[in-house]
């Protein structure tokens, strides 16, 4: 294509396997530990606390409800301040203040053994974390049908080099997996903390202000 042909490195991925390749990114950037930790705690729901679903893949938040209009009144995170769990208002503008507005210091990884309402519960960070464990280069390999090596290469570059954008693709050709392709390149950019930011995705005042 007239894009590939600009490219540096292009990897022939096989039509329909790019989530693959995502995939091994996304996990490349949690172990070597090279997300914007700072972002994450602050402005996305990695620091919030989750159970496992009694069936199923799915987690169910830690959260408590409004009563008159049924949305999420409240979150919990575990704070690294106090050492205890504490409650966040939503929706907010960010995750460093809790209900009462304290100065709140929201946890990547709550401690083992941490319990809510009698029931284990872990940061959805630590969830994500679980789930990407085994997407490595040599899993997504035959998958996309691209040599392992160069999928290793990708990987690493997009978790040691900054700035770094990911284009999530909206105008793919509507693979049965083009919505998790979509999702996956999110929360590469997400990790990069590279919203908002200069070289990364910038959103305009109409975006902001539906979202606000």
């Amino acid at each position: 294509s007239e894009a590939a042909s600009k490219a540096d490195t292009w990897l022939p991925v096989k039509p329909g396997t790019d989530q693959a390749v995502l995939l091994v990114v996304l996990r490349e950037i949690i172990q070597r530990g090279t997300y914007d930790a700072d972002f994450l705690k602050n402005h996305t729901n990695a620091p919030f606390l989750a159970m496992g679903a009694p069936q199923g893949p799915m987690v169910q938040m830690a959260m408590k409800m409004d009563e008159t209009t049924g949305k999420p009144a409240e979150f919990y995170v575990f704070d690294e301040n106090t050492q205890k769990i504490v409650a966040l208002p939503s929706p907010a503008g960010g995750n460093l203040k809790d209900v009462n507005g304290n100065p709140v210091s929201p946890a990547l990884q709550a401690p083992d053994g941490l319990t809510w309402n009698d029931k284990p519960v872990k940061t959805i960070f630590q969830f994500l974390s679980d789930k990407v464990k085994d997407f490595t280069a040599d899993w997504a390999a035959p998958i996309a049908d691209v040599p392992v090596d160069q999928i290793a290469q990708i990987a690493e570059e997009f978790a040691t080099v900054r700035p770094a954008l990911v284009d999530s693709g909206w105008y793919d050709t509507r693979f049965a997996s083009s919505i998790q392709t979509w999702r996956a390149a999110a929360l590469i950019q997400v990790l990069l903390g590279g919203v908002d930011k200069q070289a990364g995705w910038i959103y305009n005042s109409s975006t902001r202000e539906l979202n606000s």
